[in-house]
This record gives structure tokens, sequence and C-alpha cells, in this order.
């Protein structure tokens, strides 16, 4: 349905053929080497008496005769075929394995670059995919501390994050204010000189006034849509001392009541509790979430599910709107987008968006668990 911020990972069988590509090369270059030779060394014994006299002594097969030629391309087959045979021999195993040694290290960073912060590389032999793996392992953890440091600081300073939470609260207000003005006041505006104009068109031509009425209506649903969508925003940041369960189940009631277009699906899986900062910021990132969804998906099926995996706690929000093209969102530098990513790199999380037009949207949030 969607489009990440990244392609899959391809397995990375190129690299394994390339290394047999470059021996097979040498294969063919040294089995040609041999060739020439051959024809060099017999163009010499025919120039000298001697050493063709001495050739004479060993075989009866004249020189450049078609027995010569026919020996020659049996000789240099079969010494193709040794190269051929030896090469793979050893080359396939050694290509095979620094293609398992670069998958797995891609594999590991892939996990990584997710939230699970456990990933590690199994470290094997000593050559520099080992040293490589080393320091990998030695990043991740040295990573993983940090990011569990901060979660603890984030769960400490409360009185500093609040006083943070009041001063972004003006930039929100002002995002309000303008998503106000740009939805809502210019809606409500069309609406009012549309319904001016209704008592004339009716009186010269009812199946337009009709057609007028119908885009009113879309028109009011419009506005009611956005005005859902904000009074989200207008909630507050924190779940007022219910648990995490609870302010996401008391989220959906809320939709399910206020928007019957909607049909909901939510699947609750979390079983490690998050200090309550944390949970705070998730809380607030969904809210965000499905306010963007309210006003701009016109979706008609949203699903959400929380579950633990690897050591990370794991959010997919999904929807069957219309999509947009993420690059293009990015460019235009969303601020709903911008804050939920910033909120989640807070936690040391990392937030996916996947997306293609008329085909919905999948935001993709993990989060690593407390150890």
């Amino acid at each position: 349905m969607s489009k990440s911020a990244k392609k899959p990972i391809r397995k990375l069988s190129g690299v394994q053929w390339q290394l047999l590509k470059n021996q097979w090369q040498i294969v063919w270059v040294s089995s040609l080497v041999f060739s020439l030779g051959i024809l060099i060394a017999a163009t010499i014994i025919q120039s000298s008496p001697y050493l063709f006299e001495h050739y004479s002594t060993i075989t009866e097969v004249p020189l450049f005769s078609n027995a010569f030629f026919l020996y020659f391309l049996l000789a240099s087959f079969y010494v193709l075929l040794i190269n051929l045979s030896v090469s793979f021999f050893y080359s396939y195993p050694f290509a095979k394995h620094v293609k398992n040694q670069a998958e797995k290290l891609i594999d590991a960073a892939t996990s990584f670059t997710r939230g699970k912060l456990t990933s590690r590389v199994e470290i094997q032999g000593e050559n520099e995919f080992s040293q490589l793996s080393e320091r990998f392992n030695a990043m991740a953890q040295h990573y993983e501390k940090q990011v569990f440091s901060l979660q603890k600081l984030l769960s400490e300073n409360s009185l500093l994050i609040e006083q943070a939470e009041q001063a972004a609260s003006l930039e929100e207000r002002r995002k309000l204010a303008r998503d106000l003005h740009d939805a809502i006041s210019q809606q409500l505006f069309a609406i009012s000189m549309t319904m001016a104009a209704l008592p004339k068109l009716i009186s010269k031509n009812q199946q337009q006034a009709i057609t007028v009425l119908n885009d009113v209506e879309k028109m009011v649903n419009n506005a009611q849509q956005e005005l859902r969508a904000l009074i989200m925003h207008l909630r507050p940041v924190t779940l007022d001392g219910k648990s995490f369960e609870e302010g996401i189940q008391a989220l959906f009631e809320e939709l399910k009541v206020k928007n019957k277009h909607l049909t909901l699906h939510l699947d609750f899986k979390q079983q490690t509790q998050l200090p309550s900062k944390i949970e705070d910021q998730l809380f607030r990132t969904i809210q965000e979430a499905i306010s963007n969804m309210l006003r701009h998906s016109k979706a008609t099926i949203f699903d959400m599910k929380l579950y633990e995996k690897d050591g990370r706690l794991c959010i997919a929000l999904e929807d069957n709107g219309v999509g947009f093209i993420v690059e293009e969102m990015e460019k235009k530098g969303s601020y709903g987008l911008a804050t939920m990513k910033e909120r989640m790199i807070e936690l040391g999380g990392n937030l996916t968006i996947l997306s293609y037009p008329k085909k919905g949207t999948k935001l993709e949030l993990r989060v690593p668990l407390r150890l």
C-alpha cells in the first residue's frame, strides 16, 4: 500500500557472482594465453631447423596440419575445463562467505535503524569482516545505552519537559490559527456565498439549484471533518492519569461516536509498561496521526495495531484513503509529519511513512522497550 522511507533491502547475490565472474575472466585469459603460447611455440619450432628436427623425433604430427589443430583444440579445451573446475571449487565457497557476511551486516543495520537496538552481528574468524562486526556491535551497544539514558532522563526531568511542551504549545496555537483560516474559514465563506445565491437560482433553474445544494452539503461535511480533526489537536498532551491502553481505547470510542463513516479496528497487544512521559509522547504522536487521517485521507477504514517484537513496541496505523507521494510531502515541509518524526527521535525510535496516491497510507512507529 505504501512507500517507505526506504526500499526493501535486496539479497546481495550480485556480490557473490561478481567475484565468480572476475575469477572466470582470469581463467579465460589464462587459457587464452596458454593457447597463444602453443601457437607461438609451434611457429618458433618451425622457423628453427634444430628445434624442428628435435620436434620431428618426438612426434609425427606435422605442424599446423589438421591433426595438429585438432590436438591443439583438445588441449586448449582440456586446460580451460580444468581451470574452470578448480576456480569454481575454490572461488564459490569464498564468494558465498563474502555474500553471507555482507548480508548479516546489512540485516543487523536495517533492524537497528528500525528500532531493534539489541541487533548484533555474530563475529566469525579473524578478518576485515570480523573487525567490521566488532565495531558495529560496539557502536550499537554504545547507542543503546545512550537511548535508554535519554529515556531515563525523559522520565526524571518531568518539569523541564512540561516547560518545553508549554513553549511548543505556542507553535501549536499558531498552526491551529492557520488551519482555521486556511480550511474552515474559507469553506464557511464559500458555503455562505453559495447559499446567498441560491434563492435566485431556485427561481431560474431548480435542477441546477439541487446540484448546488448537494455541493453545499459536501462542503459542510468537509468543514465538519476539519473541525473534528482540529479538536483532536486541542485534546490534552498527557493521558490524564489513564494507562496507555485506556487512553487509546477511549480515543477509539470517541472516533466511533463522531465518525460514523469510519470502520475502525484496534488490536492492542502491549505487555510491557513504559514510563508515563514516554507513553504521553506516543499518545500525542498517535493523536497527530489520527488528526491527519481525518483531515486529509478521506478514508473509510482505519486500522491500528500495537504489539511487541524483538525488544520494541511497534505501532502500525493504516487507512484506505487517498494517499500521497511521501517525497513531495516532505519537500513541502509538512508540520504534522515533522512533529511526529521529532517525537520518535526523542524516544530513540523510528517512524516509517508508507503511502501511494489512491492506495492509502501506513505509519509504522517503533520504540525500544526498556531493558
